[in-house]
């Protein structure tokens, strides 16, 4: 079993960060980096796993997702099946 805290290389180096959820000063095992949420033990272990993501995602990305695969799908569909698709030509080199 693995020991929490200790690396093979040496302890684990803990750094200090505010929890978002509660304000208390906590520390953890990486580096926080802005923009990203850090929780203290306790308040981490109330979120439980289906906390759900922990960062923002981008606004409209699914909606652009969607948009090619639309256009993906249209383009097989009008394909009658009965012969080979076109492909891009692919140029080989010679040695």
């Amino acid at each position: 079993p693995r020991e929490f805290g200790r690396r093979e290389d040496g302890p684990l180096e803990l750094h200090k960060a505010v929890c978002v959820q509660c304000g208390n000063e906590c520390e953890v095992p990486f580096r926080p980096s802005q923009g990203k949420p850090v929780y203290c033990r306790e308040c981490f272990k109330e979120r439980g796993n289906d906390a759900g993501p922990t960062s923002p995602r981008p606004s409209g990305g699914l909606e652009q997702i969607n948009k090619k695969l639309d256009r993906i799908l249209s383009l097989l569909e009008g394909h009658d099946g009965g012969e080979e698709m076109p492909r891009k030509k692919v140029w080989k080199k010679r040695y």
